[in-house]
């Protein structure tokens, strides 16, 4: 019986290493799964030293190395021109440690990397939903840059920002200009205008801009009735666009206008570039019998006309914010706001006034107050709207 025991015993031992020699190299403690990074960030390897984060993360999620371990993790994915993981690491060490000593190096990272990303993409996109996605991305990633110099002003990263920024810059405006032709290849003379016009007001100092206004011109000479008609809204924030937008909207012939609207301008011959038209605060009614400050309802953004703009001046995912904002804001002048679907959630979008063209609205932004211009308003097209409203 003793022999027994002893054989089992044996058996047992021996099956209990053969156990330990096939289950991997999971460390045991969280000392030494940060030492697992160590190891992958000392040989340059950054798929290992990603993985290892990750299982440190995993097992050990309070480990005051975690933090430590993103960001080697992260320089060393850099290091290895390997952006997706670094952005991953750095993506994660601004989310789960926000008062970590060196978060400005993580958002520097987060930056960089974004922008490497876009590098490799960009210049490859000629179709329009392509060149939509490359100017979205870039924009994300101005964004990204633009948080990092705000957080962190006094930081020892700050100063390598500006090329970054340039290039981005460049490559926002080629792509916007590949879009503009685009759609005049296509025949769509008004919104190739306007979207070049675009590039030429807001990119002026790119090697884009003198093509866009050449493409301008060229596309105005071959409107039959200027000024154009179709008139595109200028391109947004990344986080705002919806689906429906994703092209640029082409606008409906406009009506007759009524009595109290500006008078339309006389025919001019083609290649003659309409004046810019002055500015209004939305659809100019008597100030008599102008509305009290109120919401207006999906009845009356249904009737505005789809080649009227609006300015979008909140998005958000809750109604009640949404309705609090405008509590508190007490606009005066035509002020509504719908509900639509951003990602297969409820989105509720807060607009202000109407205006007879993107120029007028554009212009009408500045006179908002600067509570309501620090969410970076935008402008759009009616059409736009009641497709989102209709698609919802």
């Amino acid at each position: 019986m003793r022999s027994l025991n002893r054989i089992l015993t044996v058996f047992f031992l021996l099956a209990w290493l053969a156990g330990c020699a096939t289950t991997g190299t999971v460390p045991g403690d969280a000392r030494s799964a940060y030492g697992a990074v160590s190891d992958a960030v000392v040989r340059g390897d950054c798929e290992a030293a990603a993985d290892a984060t990750n299982a440190l993360a995993q097992r050990f999620p309070d480990s005051p190395s975690l933090g430590n371990a993103r960001l080697e993790a992260a320089s060393t994915c850099m290091a290895s021109q390997e952006p997706a993981r670094a952005r991953e690491q750095s993506g994660k060490l601004i989310t789960e440690a926000p008062a970590h000593p060196r978060l400005d190096h993580a958002y520097h990272l987060h930056a960089i990397a974004g922008y490497q990303l876009w590098k490799g993409d960009h210049g490859v996109a000629s179709g329009t939903s392509e060149l939509i996605a490359d100017i979205e991305t870039a924009r994300a990633v101005i964004g990204d840059f633009r948080e990092f110099v705000t957080r962190f002003p006094d930081s020892e990263y700050r100063e390598d920002v500006l090329p970054y920024l340039v290039d981005l810059r460049e490559g926002l405006a080629r792509s916007e200009l590949q879009v503009a032709q685009n759609l005049f290849e296509a025949g769509e003379f008004g919104p190739a205008a306007a979207r070049a016009a675009y590039v030429g007001e807001h990119f002026e100092d790119t090697g884009s801009a003198p093509n866009a206004l050449a493409l301008e011109m060229q596309a105005l000479a071959r409107i039959d009735d200027p000024p154009p008609v179709a008139i595109v809204a200028a391109p947004v924030r990344a986080a705002d666009r919806t689906p429906m937008e994703a092209e640029p909207v082409r606008a409906r012939p406009t009506p007759p206008p009524a009595p109290h609207t500006a008078a339309a301008e006389p025919r001019r011959p083609a290649e003659v570039r309409a004046a810019p038209p002055t500015a209004v605060s939305g659809l100019q009614r008597p100030a008599e019998v102008r509305a009290a400050p109120q919401s207006r309802d999906v009845a009356w953004i249904r009737d505005q006309p789809r080649n009227a703009f609006t300015i979008q001046i909140l998005g958000l995912g809750h109604e009640r914010g949404v309705r609090d904002f405008l509590r508190q804001e007490a606009l005066e002048g035509d002020v509504a706001w719908f509900q639509t679907e951003r990602n297969g959630r409820a989105w509720f979008v807060a607009i202000f006034g109407s205006y007879p063209n993107a120029e007028a609205a554009r212009a009408a932004i500045g006179d908002l107050p600067a509570s309501v211009r620090r969410n970076q308003p935008w402008i759009r097209s009616f059409g736009s709207v009641q497709d989102a409203i209709a698609g919802s």
